[in-house]
C-alpha cells in the first residue's frame, strides 16, 4: 500500500480527480486496522467512537454562563425601557424639572434594585448633599454677621436719628459706613435669602414629582413602602409620619435654623415658624406616605448639619468664623 491515500471524487457519472493528493493519516490509519484484522473488534470501534465524540463540559458551561449574562442584561434593559415606557403611559417623566426628578427615582429603583422608600430617602440625601457647598457658604456669611452685629446696631441707630432731624447728609455717610462693614468683613446681607430660594424649588418639584407619582399611581409604590405604611400613594393611616416630620421640623427651628446662630431677629422669626409648623400639621396629614420618605429624611439630615455646624471642630475645617460667645477669652 501506497504511504499516502488519493482521494477520488464521482460528480454525475464523471470520476474528478482534486488538484493535489489529500494526506489523510487517520484514513490510512483505519485502512492499515481493516488489513490487520482490527476492524473485528469491538473495543477497538468502541474506543474510536468515544475519542472522536469527547464532549468538552467546560466550554459548554462557559458558552451557557455567557448566555446567562448577555440574558440578564438584555432582561435589565428591557426592564428599564418597560419603565421608561411605564412613566409616559402614565403621563409621568419627560424633561420638565418633575420627569427628571421621577426618571431618577426610577433609575434607582429599577438599575440599583432599591424599593421605592429607599429610592426616594436616597434622592433626598444626594439633593442634600449637592446643597453642602451653598449651606457651607451662607453659614460662612451669617457667622461674620453675627460678630459684626453689634457695630451694625450702632449705624442703624445713627442712621434713624439722622432720618428723625431730616440730616440727610449724616444718613448718607452712616450708610456708607456700614457699607464699608460689610465690605471689610466680607459680608453680604442678602446672601442669607440664598438657601430658602433654592431649596424652595427644590422642594416644590420634588412634592409635584411624587405626588404625581402617586396619583397616577405607579403600581408597585403599593406595595413597597415600610413597616406600617406599605403603601407610598395613599396617607399614613396612623398619623405618625405627619406628626414625626412636624416634631423633627420644631427642633430644627429650635435649633437655629440652616444657619444654626440665633440672634435677635430670628427669635422673632422663630415664633412665627413655629405657628406656621403646627398649622399646617392637619393639611399634611392628606399627603401621600412617599411624600413623607422625602421631607422626613431631608429634615432628618438638616438637623445632624444643624449639629455639626455647632461644633468648633468642624467650623474651623469648614472655615466657619467662631461666634463671639463661643471664642475663647483672651489671656491677660
Amino acid at each position: 500500500m501506497s504511504s499516502c491515500l488519493v482521494t477520488r471524487f464521482f460528480v454525475f457519472g464523471r470520476k474528478v480527480l482534486p488538484s493535489r493528493p489529500v494526506y489523510s493519516p487517520r484514513l490510512f490509519s483505519n485502512c492499515a486496522a481493516l488489513c490487520s484484522g482490527r476492524i473485528a473488534n469491538p473495543h477497538y470501534w468502541s474506543e474510536e467512537v468515544a475519542s472522536s465524540t469527547h464532549v468538552d463540559t467546560g466550554s459548554i458551561t462557559g458558552a451557557i454562563s455567557q448566555q446567562t449574562g448577555v440574558t440578564d442584561a438584555i432582561s435589565q434593559q428591557t426592564n428599564v425601557a418597560d419603565a421608561v415606557s411605564g412613566l409616559a403611559s402614565a403621563g409621568l417623566g419627560g424633561y420638565t424639572p418633575v420627569g427628571i426628578i421621577q426618571h431618577a427615582l426610577e433609575f434607582l429603583h429599577v438599575q440599583a434594585n432599591m424599593p421605592w422608600w429607599v429610592a426616594i430617602a436616597v434622592m433626598a440625601a444626594l439633593l442634600r448633599v449637592a446643597l453642602l457647598p451653598l449651606a457651607v457658604s451662607m453659614q460662612q456669611n451669617t457667622s461674620r454677621m453675627f460678630n459684626i452685629q453689634p457695630e451694625v446696631s450702632r449705624i442703624l441707630l445713627n442712621m434713624q436719628q439722622c432720618s428723625k432731624l431730616g440730616d440727610q447728609v449724616g444718613q448718607a455717610q452712616e450708610g456708607l459706613k456700614l457699607a464699608e462693614l460689610y465690605r471689610e468683613h466680607r459680608v453680604n446681607p442678602f446672601k442669607m435669602f440664598f438657601m430658602p430660594l433654592v431649596q424652595m424649588p427644590i422642594f416644590l418639584t420634588f412634592f409635584m414629582a411624587i405626588r404625581r407619582m402617586a396619583a397616577a399611581p405607579v403600581e408597585s409604590m403599593k406595595t413597597d413602602g415600610l413597616w406600617w405604611f406599605p403603601d407610598l400613594t395613599i396617607p399614613d393611616p396612623t398619623f405618625s409620619l405627619p406628626l414625626l416630620t412636624c416634631v423633627n421640623f420644631l427642633i430644627n427651628i429650635e435649633l437655629g435654623g440652616e444657619t444654626a446662630a440665633s440672634n435677635p431677629t430670628y427669635e422673632t422669626t422663630k415664633k412665627i415658624l413655629r405657628i406656621g409648623t403646627i398649622a399646617i400639621l392637619p393639611i399634611t396629614a392628606a399627603l401621600p406616605s412617599g411624600l413623607f420618605m422625602y421631607m422626613v429624611t431631608t429634615s432628618i439630615l438638616t438637623t445632624v448639619q444643624i449639629l455639626l455646624f455647632k461644633q468648633p471642630s468642624v467650623r474651623t475645617l469648614l472655615r466657619i468664623p467662631l461666634l463671639r460667645r463661643e471664642q475663647p477669652a483672651a489671656k491677660l
